[in-house]
């Protein structure tokens, strides 16, 4: 079973897929993961071929160079200018989607084919994509999970993080992407982030029995 999971920005994502990784340890359920944003650092590493293109088409001033370590790109620096230039952040989408949606797409697949059962095996594997619905990787998934808040605590995470955004220009980032009531209109399971920690972990557990049961009933 393939779950997708997403959400707007700061509602959470990382933080539910860490408490179904952590549930599936405590419940002995087998459970692969795989993350589009981790796909993406892992494609802008430093001295990368998409980094070097970043930094040539961007300028210098994106760069970050540590002793003789090869060139890095400055990623709070890189953020704040695709929230910020539209034309920027649509060449970036083009240089680093088709790989992230490859590498999605195979590596999802290959954990399927590892049992002849395939999706009807006890396997479960997770795959935490912020534009899933944008990019329509939905088609991949068996079911997707959005990660919900209100904005008044995007906006609190998104300024607590580094980079010293003010409350205006967290607003406009989440602005700019897709309506996250529109996300959760589109799921078929949704967890409130809002909640107190304990209220999530517990109800991350609990949807992910309720998805292991379903997967062992077929």
């Amino acid at each position: 079973m393939v779950i997708g999971i997403t959400g707007g920005i700061a509602t959470g994502k990382s933080a539910v897929c860490a408490m179904l990784i952590q549930a599936a340890e405590n419940k002995k359920i087998s459970l692969n993961a795989l993350s589009a944003d981790q796909i993406a650092r892992d494609l802008l590493a430093p001295g990368s071929l998409q980094t070097r293109k970043a930094i040539r088409r961007f300028g210098q001033e994106y760069a970050v160079s540590i002793d003789a370590a090869p060139l890095a790109i400055n990623r709070t620096k890189l953020a704040s200018l695709i929230f910020s230039n539209s034309s920027a952040k649509k060449w970036l989408e083009e240089l680093l989607h088709p790989l992230i949606i490859h590498r999605l797409e195979r590596e999802s697949a290959s954990y399927l084919s590892k049992s002849p059962r395939g999706r009807l095996s006890g396997q479960i594997t997770i795959l935490e994509i912020p534009l899933l619905f944008e990019v329509g990787l939905e088609k991949i998934c068996d079911r997707v999970l959005v990660a919900s808040c209100s904005q008044e605590t995007q906006i609190n995470r998104i300024m607590a993080r580094p980079g010293k955004v003010s409350a205006d220009e967290a607003a406009h980032r989440i602005e700019s992407q897709m309506p996250l009531r529109e996300k959760v209109k589109r799921a078929d399971f949704v967890l409130n982030t809002d909640l107190p920690l304990e209220q999530t972990i517990r109800d991350a557990s609990d949807l992910l029995s309720t998805l292991y049961s379903a997967l062992s009933e077929r």
